[in-house]
């Protein structure tokens, strides 16, 4: 692997922040019902949707993904 899970786990926290920033800027339409779509690598899905990663690397509370599969992403 080129990064290790602490990295990616560093990098998921940027982008959960510009989640927030940027639903804050543009909030949806629930009446409308709408939503965002996130496209990403499985890597780093998996890291976005965990507990952050113990002190041997290991991703902590893992929800991997199946090819293609819609999940709701609320942990941001």
């Amino acid at each position: 692997r080129y990064e290790s899970h602490k990295d990616m786990f560093e990098r998921a926290k940027v982008i959960k922040k510009f989640f927030r920033e940027y639903l804050s800027a543009n909030p949806l339409n629930k009446e409308k019902r709408e939503k965002y779509g996130f496209i990403s690598h499985s890597r780093i899905m998996t890291i976005l949707n965990s507990n952050g990663v113990d002190d041997q690397d290991e991703i902590i509370d893992v929800k991997k993904f199946q090819n293609c599969e819609v999940r709701p992403f609320t942990n941001f």
